[in-house]
């Protein structure tokens, strides 16, 4: 039986972990490189159908889901490090409509949204249901384009 009290901050039964030859093992890389303790305790991997994230294009390339850790934009207060290491989604169309808006025009002047399905497995996500905003953390062997099940222009 596998008995821990903590791991990297936070009780055991927030951490998905099993027991490979001894060794407790986290269940997942990550696409990309995170700060310590990112994802968070709350973050949790769970089935996201029909989320949002405001894309430059009709064709979304890898770089639309890009953190901004990834893409070197300065963290930006009140956000946290992790914050910042996450792709933003939204479960909502109209807050996702309104957040394209409110974009760089440089770099979104043709904004559409990617509506994606993503199964448990895929990565660890933290839902404000409040603001419907999503912070999601992707698994290493995420493909990301594969979860796109639509594309509409903004």
């Amino acid at each position: 039986m596998l008995s821990l009290a903590t791991i990297g901050g936070c009780s055991a039964p927030d951490f998905e972990v099993r027991s490979l030859m001894g060794r407790v093992v986290l269940e997942m890389d990550w696409l990309e490189d995170l700060p310590a303790g990112c994802p968070p305790c709350g973050a949790k991997d769970v089935e996201l159908l029909g989320v949002y994230r405001v894309v430059t294009t009709d064709k979304p390339t890898e770089g639309d889901f890009q953190s901004h850790a990834a893409r070197n934009v300065p963290l930006r207060p009140p956000a946290t490090p992790c914050d910042w290491a996450s792709c933003s989604l939204f479960i909502s169309r109209d807050k996702a409509i309104e957040i394209a808006g409110k974009l760089p025009k440089p770099r979104f002047s043709n904004p559409h949204l990617a509506l994606l399905n993503i199964a448990q497995g895929d990565g660890k996500s933290l839902v404000n249901q409040r603001s419907t905003h999503v912070h999601f953390w992707a698994a290493k062997d995420f493909d990301t384009l594969s979860a796109i099940v639509g594309v509409e222009k903004v």
